[in-house]
């Protein structure tokens, strides 16, 4: 994991939002969802960040929690956010608008197993998780 998205904190091994921060990210939405700025909608939640991060946190799907991090923003402000997001870019001749139903691609190098165990220690649980991933070349395509 490469950072820990605003709002959550790894703790024994497992990420816990931080309450302040969670307050924070929901009135960001909000403000965002009722027609404010990035940079002003950061500034109404009281989140010193760059524009640029504020506008990652937007739109980053771990919000609406997955098996590891716990769900801050429900998906209808989280779905209205992306498409305002879509619309402004829009206007603004951005390159980043994708067209819709075109999903967003990764191409990885790598895949990783599903775990089935989990551990307490987080050294053993990084070791497990680790041997789960396997190289291209291992399974094929």
């Amino acid at each position: 994991m490469a950072y820990i998205p605003y709002g959550y904190r790894i703790r024994n091994g497992k990420a816990v939002i931080i309450e302040e921060e969670k307050k924070k990210v929901e009135i960001l939405f909000e403000a965002y969802i009722n027609g404010k700025s990035i940079e002003n909608s950061g500034k109404t939640a009281g989140i010193d960040l760059s524009k640029r991060t504020i506008g990652s946190i937007l739109k980053n799907p771990i919000y609406l929690g997955n098996q590891y991090y716990p769900q801050i923003i429900d998906e209808e402000s989280f779905s209205r956010a992306q498409e305002i997001r879509q619309k402004r870019y829009k206007a603004l001749g951005s390159f980043s608008a994708r067209k819709p139903g075109r999903p967003y691609q990764i191409q990885f190098k790598f895949r990783m197993d599903p775990p089935e165990l989990y551990y307490e220690d987080p050294a053993e649980e990084a070791e497990y998780l680790y041997s789960l991933i396997r190289r291209k070349e291992e399974y094929g395509s």
